[in-house]
């Protein structure tokens, strides 16, 4: 395991991934090196699997194929995965333009075309985590809620708050947050 991986190897540990991925071989040498990355990893190699875990399941990032047995991975973001703001790469073979254009448009974090080098994805991966990270510590002026750790600061020291205190403040974030994104992503 390389120095990058090991520095942030018990982070990594908690990040749960989907694959979605038709080619078993490409799935199984993916499958692999991210868990040697410490991740973990669900596969799924079509829409009607990944639909089923996806309704009860929640994931830190997607993988995602565009042309899979039974439709297709644009359609598939754009119904199930867009809406519920889960950080997506597109990992395909399509390599034209318009293709590339229309995923990262319609919100995928990032594109990438076969052949792939297994480093780059696991960095890329690791920009769009820690830019998801500090997405999860809200501010305001001098208090933070951080939502991982689900903790309080203020003026950086922890304030002690009870588990009902704590899923409130959760809850009223929760709920501004997705008011926001429905107001942002309805105009």
């Amino acid at each position: 395991m390389n120095k990058v991986a090991n520095k942030n190897y018990k982070e990594k540990s908690k990040m749960d991934i989907l694959l979605v991925e038709d080619n078993e071989m490409v799935a199984k040498g993916l499958i692999y090196s991210l868990k040697q990355n410490g991740y973990n990893i669900t596969h799924k190699s079509n829409v009607k699997d990944t639909i089923k875990f996806m309704q009860n399941e929640n994931v830190n990032l997607i993988i995602l194929d565009i042309s899979l047995p039974d439709g297709n991975g644009l359609n598939l973001y754009e119904s199930q995965i867009k809406n519920k703001n889960i950080p997506t790469i597109f990992l395909t073979a399509k390599d034209d333009e318009e293709t590339i254009v229309k995923g990262l448009e319609n919100g995928a974090d990032d594109y990438i075309t076969k052949p792939f080098s297994t480093r780059e994805l696991i960095a890329r991966m690791n920009k769009i985590l820690l830019k998801e990270k500090k997405n999860r510590i809200i501010k305001a002026k001098d208090i933070e809620f951080d939502l991982d750790k689900m903790v309080v600061y203020k003026q950086k020291e922890e304030i002690r708050v009870n588990k009902l205190g704590i899923k409130n403040i959760a809850f009223v974030i929760y709920q501004f947050k997705q008011s926001c994104y429905s107001k942002r992503h309805y105009r």
